[in-house]
């Protein structure tokens, strides 16, 4: 009897429910914002390229494409937008909806921008300095490194979108300048590094590149020769400002050798200009691969002359007409 007692006050209880509070919507940290807000422009610019790809010129809408393309996957690398729970209620830190009170006026909304270049221009612009700053100052080095990459990214399309409206016949008569992206100049001293250890290998990586250059101005005509001596200079250059600065030019820890192993398509006999420019262009791509990584292992804060490293050498691999990638730098996403 007991038991049916107990059945049956149980299977009374179908429709009873306890009241319990709402669960308190997460406040979320500091990474968790940057990552919030990184979804969010991407999220913008795809949507605002799709429409104004619609009505742009044949010319320009290519490229809107390919930003859209490029947005929609940083949105998906990070996580998308973040949204609360529906049924949750505002934590405490959380800002509270305003009070206007009975018969306010609520000002009108300001009118949406059309779509189109200029305004993506625009947006390119912003959400590019956004992803610059998070990247120097989030405390998440790995983090840190996808944001570089972002920032390379959307720096390169707003450079690839401007070329493109420039050149269409109805471009304005003073169209407003895409920013000129910072230069990479190596600091006197280094940045603060985790890894100090990393230096040399950059050191050495610059002065093989340098050591491409020479074989490929040396070995190919006029029209190349020229281009190919300067960046050969470039690299070295480089390799020498960024030892001297980590304390070890021509010291027995300076990493630079008198000579590398080269692939066989810049020393065989009668080599083509363009495999040899292809490697180099490789090895160009390779450098910011390492520039990228080593924004990762950059104390936040100073990692502002590692990012302008990685952005003018991922330019330097792109191939004329190639796309921007949507994550340059990280082979991992290619």
């Amino acid at each position: 009897m007991a038991a049916l007692v107990v059945g049956a006050l149980l299977g009374g209880c179908a429709d009873v429910r306890l009241e319990t509070p709402a669960p308190a919507t997460p406040t979320p940290d500091a990474v968790e914002q940057v990552r919030d807000r990184t979804a969010r422009d991407a999220v913008e610019l795809a949507d605002l390229a799709t429409q104004a790809a619609l009505t742009a010129p044949e010319a320009v809408a290519p490229v809107l494409g390919r930003v859209a393309e490029v947005a929609v996957a940083h949105a998906e690398a990070f996580g998308g937008v973040y949204e609360p729970f529906p049924d949750a209620t505002p934590s405490a830190s959380a800002p509270a909806a305003p009070d206007v009170g009975a018969g306010a006026t609520v000002a009108p909304a300001p009118p949406t921008p059309p779509a189109d270049a200029a305004a993506v221009l625009a947006a390119l612009a912003r959400t590019a300095g956004d992803a610059r700053t998070d990247a120097d100052a989030v405390a998440d080095g790995d983090l840190a490194r996808l944001l570089a990459s972002v920032w390379v990214s959307r720096v390169l399309l707003g450079e690839a979108l401007d070329a493109a409206v420039a050149g269409t016949p109805d471009a304005p008569a003073d169209p407003e300048a895409w920013p000129d992206a910072p230069a990479a100049v190596v600091p006197q001293t280094l940045p603060p590094l985790a890894e100090p250890g990393d230096v040399p290998a950059l050191v050495q990586s610059e002065d093989a590149a340098g050591l491409v250059w020479e074989v490929v101005a040396a070995r190919t005509g006029d029209a190349v020769r020229a281009d190919a001596a300067a960046r050969a200079v470039l690299h070295r250059d480089r390799a020498e400002a960024w030892a001297v600065a980590a304390g070890v030019a021509r010291t027995a820890d300076d990493p630079r050798r008198v000579a590398y192993d080269l692939p066989p398509e810049l020393t065989v006999d009668g080599a083509a200009p363009e495999a040899m420019l292809a490697v180099a262009a490789q090895v160009e791509a390779s450098l910011g691969v390492v520039y990228t990584s080593l924004v990762a292992g950059t104390q936040a804060g100073g990692r502002a002359v590692v990012l302008d490293h990685a952005l003018d050498q991922v330019r330097r691999g792109l191939g004329a007409g190639q796309p921007v990638p949507a994550f340059p730098g990280l082979p991992e996403r290619a």
